[in-house]
């Protein structure tokens, strides 16, 4: 059943709205179908860039711990290198390089993340 309405502020035809029975003793606009439709589109939209932001966000905290990890063991290696060069023991030195390789290993799994 279609009903129509005159705009009460101006009592014209631009203002017309044509209202569907609901069946259940209600009345829905076409207005009110037409944003309904709208809203389920934009939040249909929406929740597929929230899921692609959730992902980002898991591959971000697999970067960031691997990134910290990285320079820890960079710190230890410039550390130990220091001391070697201010106490003249290439074992300092040797384990500072040892300690590179660690942070190579980490600095690359953060970037491609291999697991």
């Amino acid at each position: 059943m279609e009903v129509y309405f005159v705009g009460a502020e101006t009592g014209t035809m631009d203002h017309v709205v044509s209202t569907y029975y609901s069946g259940n003793g209600s009345f829905r606009s076409h207005h009110h179908l037409v944003c309904r439709e709208r809203y389920d589109k934009e939040k249909a939209e929406i929740k597929g860039k929230a899921e692609e932001f959730a992902k980002q966000k898991i591959i971000a905290q697999d970067r960031a711990g691997n990134f910290g990890y990285a320079l820890i063991f960079l710190q230890a290696a410039i550390m130990l290198s220091s001391a070697a060069s201010l106490t003249k023991k290439k074992p300092l030195w040797h384990l500072g390089l040892a300690m590179v390789s660690g942070w190579v290993f980490f600095f690359l799994d953060a970037i491609f993340l291999f697991h």
